[in-house]
């Protein structure tokens, strides 16, 4: 836990660092400063969780300070150092949020009384801790790459809009751990989610700027579920389209190389350097049909076509679409047109005959 003494008064600070006995308590004298405004610049560069500080200073005060603090820094601790003629400026400091006040001179009940606080602070400050590493810890990480690889974004939303929302971390806590989810944001996004999205992630540090300059608990959840949600919106659409001009090349390797006897969803894969689950699930998904299925309808598509001509024989255009088995392919045929190879040639020869007749 870090602290921040405030006085004027050298000999007080100094006593302070003596007295207390700090790495006993957890605890650990970061600074000192000898007026509000000094002490305010520190606080902002050194974020510490307890600050004592004195009443009456020069350049700043230390009711102007706590106010200020209050504003900016709403999870850090406060203790006022109060002469017993500034009683009333310690009453009125606690509008300001100021947690407790010491009175001064401090004698050994005084000292007890702030160690006994300084003991509550860094107790307080361990649960959070312990509360902010469950929020966030390695299983949390992976859940999330893998929320982001399957475009989940229902997962985030009961993570933002629940899970933190209901959270009781702090203010600064809650930022430091949306800072930790845009460092995943960013590290998976980063290239893949088209030019709209690299736009929303082309400045990491305006993005970190921006969250760290919000106020609120809420403020913050807000913002990074909205940029999570716009990145991941934009990543599917580019997914989308990356999926249909896939679909649309298979298609046309397909059709160029329909009489090639070794066309199949190993060979399309390998020429395509996709595996041949994922090309499989693309297709499918895009088209509602399953690949295989896909190139054996194509081949009995081309099989009609070359079965009008009589003079080919059967087991030929069987060999010629790369059906080794001449029986297995009339299976085929069989089942998607419901007639053979023969009765469809057949079928085509009679009626051309019978056309042929009408014409005489």
């Amino acid at each position: 836990m870090k602290v921040l003494l405030v006085d004027d008064d050298v000999i007080v600070s100094r006593g302070l660092r003596n007295i207390i006995p700090w790495q006993e308590l957890g605890a650990e004298v970061i600074g000192e400063a000898r007026n509000g405004k000094d002490a305010l610049e520190i606080a902002l560069r050194l974020h510490p969780d307890l600050i004592i500080t004195d009443i009456k200073m020069p350049i700043m005060d230390g009711l102007e300070l706590c106010c200020r603090i209050r504003e900016l820094m709403t999870d850090t601790a406060i203790v006022l150092l109060s002469a017993h003629e500034e009683f009333d400026y310690a009453r009125q400091a606690m509008q300001y949020g100021v947690d407790t006040y010491i009175v001064k001179p401090m004698g050994r009940k005084e000292i007890s009384q702030l160690t006994t606080y300084i003991q509550e602070v860094s107790r307080r400050k361990n649960e959070k801790l312990h509360h902010y590493s469950s929020l966030f810890n390695r299983q949390l990480e992976l859940n999330c790459y893998e929320a982001l690889k399957t475009s989940n974004l229902l997962f985030f939303k009961e993570l933002f809009e629940h899970e933190l929302a209901l959270s009781t971390a702090s203010h600064n806590e809650i930022k430091e751990l949306c800072m930790r989810l845009l460092n995943i944001l960013f590290d998976f996004y980063q290239g893949v989610g088209g030019d709209r999205a690299s736009t929303l992630l082309q400045s990491k540090s305006a993005r970190f700027d921006d969250l760290y300059n919000l106020k609120t608990r809420h403020e913050a959840i807000s913002f990074t579920y909205d940029l999570f949600r716009q990145v991941n919106e934009l990543a599917t659409e580019k997914k989308e389209d990356r999926q249909h001009s896939l679909v649309q090349y298979v298609k046309q390797y397909v059709h160029d190389n329909i009489y090639n006897v070794n066309l199949s969803l190993a060979d399309i894969a390998y020429h395509m350097e996709r595996s041949p689950a994922y090309l499989s699930a693309v297709f499918s998904q895009n088209t509602g049909v399953k690949l295989n299925v896909y190139i054996t309808q194509k081949r009995i598509d081309q099989a009609r076509q070359l079965l009008l001509d009589p003079s080919l024989p059967i087991y030929s255009i069987s060999e010629k679409l790369g059906f080794q088995d001449p029986h297995y392919f009339a299976r085929v045929f069989k089942k998607v047109e419901s007639i053979t190879p023969s009765e469809y040639r057949n079928l085509y020869l009679n009626h051309s005959v019978r056309a042929d007749a009408e014409v005489k």
